[in-house]
Order: structure tokens, then C-alpha cells, then sequence
């Protein structure tokens, strides 16, 4: 956002409206400053009037997805309302520890239990898996997991290669209908090897899906990755601290 302000005023001429750096999908967008002031005092005036699915829709599709999203993370709904299915889904962490990490599984264990799904938790990576890791997970099994650190299921970069078969058998055992694999690099390797060995063991011809999670920000095909932005923030506040540090000597 730094950078687009000062191409906006390095692009700016006398006659340029005043704008907002802002952010659209991980995209710096400008957007007309006079628009931005009349819609924050129209969110305002209509909290003011406690018309809050107005409020709600004028602040845009983000903020209310992220509502949304927030309530049905947070409510659990009564056992009679939640639909049954007989969709085991296991979720795994592999590589290098990420900020996020645990709250990514707490987001997907929730979703999942909330989807009428059976959450199964695999312990310590494909290491874990193929020594059959392997537990039921239930909603206040994550509550509290959004702010801690590194990886609470246990996570290594040891690929599955060498374990498929052992693999395929705890897949079988306990019924796993699909997998939700976060992590890193070494995660995405991972998920290739399991969808190459589908022609060799059946049990791999489940969905499965990785969620790019790593500081390192080097997942193939994806844009952003869980704990990259905290990895930045982080060595930028180290380096303002070691700058201020050596000014003040």
C-alpha cells in the first residue's frame, strides 16, 4: 500500500482527485477519497438508526463475509440442526511450522462439523498417518487454537513416499473419505505423491486439498500463502527494533 500511494502521487497532476490507498483481494486499489468519507459516515449514521444489515451491506461483500464467517466459526448449532453425513474428512499439517497453521485446522474442523461431517486429526505429518496418528476431533476440541503458535496436530517435512502403503492402509482403517493437507512446499510435494500412487492403491482416489501454509510463501500456483504476512511484519518490527536500537547507541 506504501508503494501504490507513491505512484499515485508520482502518476498525481493538479487536477487529480484526492484517493485512498486501500486493499481489494490483496490488490492496492485507489478509490475516490470523497466516496470513501460519504460511505463511512453513511455506515455510521445507520448504526446510528440501529439499521444493521444496512451497516452491514454498506461496509462491502468482505466485511460480511468475514461476519458471516465469524459466526458460523463461533456458534456451534444444536446437534437436531446439524445435517448428518458420512463424510470422514482428516486434516494434517505438513512442513515447517507457519503462523496460522492452528487456526487454519480449527477453521476447517469447525466447518466441517458444522457440514455434518465426521473431523478426523492426524498427529505428527505423514509420519503420524502412517503410524495411525489418527483421532476424532470435535468443536471444543479447537476452541483457544486461533493464537497459538507453531502447530498444535505436529507437523515434519518427511514426504509420504516411503509410507504409502502403510498410508493407504490407515486410510482404509479408519474410512477417510477426504483430506485437507495444510502446510508448506513439502506439503504440496506430498499431496503429488499421494495423487501419483491412486493408479498403484484405490484408497488414494479420495478428494484431497492442500491449504498453502508457510513463511517462505513458495507454494506453486498459489498467491499468498497462510503466515507469510505475519513472517514480514515480524522482520520488519525486528528490523525497526535493531534500527532504533543502534541510533540510540
Amino acid at each position: 500500500m506504501g508503494v501504490e500511494a507513491v505512484i499515485a502521487l508520482l502518476e498525481a497532476t493538479p487536477d487529480t482527485p484526492a484517493c485512498v490507498v486501500s486493499l481489494s483481494g490483496n490488490h492496492a486499489v485507489r478509490l475516490p477519497l470523497m466516496e470513501c468519507v460519504q460511505m463511512t459516515q453513511d455506515v455510521q449514521k445507520a448504526m446510528d438508526e440501529r439499521r444493521f444489515q444496512d451497516a452491514v451491506r454498506l461496509r462491502g461483500k468482505s466485511f460480511a463475509g468475514n461476519l458471516n464467517t465469524y459466526k458460523r466459526l463461533a456458534i456451534k448449532l444444536p446437534d437436531d440442526q446439524i445435517p448428518k453425513t458420512n463424510c470422514n474428512v482428516a486434516v494434517i499439517n505438513v512442513g515447517a511450522p507457519a503462523a496460522g497453521m492452528n487456526a487454519a485446522v480449527r477453521s476447517a474442523v469447525r466447518v466441517g462439523i458444522a457440514d455434518g461431517h465426521r473431523m478426523l486429526a492426524i498427529y505428527d505429518g505423514f509420519d503420524g498417518f502412517a503410524k495411525g496418528q489418527i483421532k476424532e476431533i470435535g468443536w471444543t476440541d479447537v476452541g483457544g487454537w486461533t493464537g497459538q503458535g507453531g502447530s498444535i496436530l505436529g507437523t515434519k517435512r518427511v514426504l509420504p513416499g516411503k509410507y504409502l502403503e502403510e498410508i493407504a492402509t490407515q486410510i482404509r482403517v479408519h474410512s477417510i473419505n477426504a483430506l485437507l493437507i495444510i502446510g508448506g512446499f513439502e506439503a504440496y510435494l506430498g499431496l503429488l505423491e499421494l495423487s501419483a500412487a491412486r493408479e498403484k492403491h484405490e484408497e488414494f482416489c479420495v478428494p484431497m486439498v492442500m491449504v498453502p501454509a508457510t513463511v517462505s510463501n513458495n507454494v506453486p500456483g498459489s498467491d499468498f500463502s497462510i503466515g507469510a504476512d505475519t513472517a514480514l511484519n515480524t522482520i520488519t518490527d525486528v528490523s525497526l527494533c535493531t534500527h532504533h536500537e543502534a541510533g540510540a547507541g
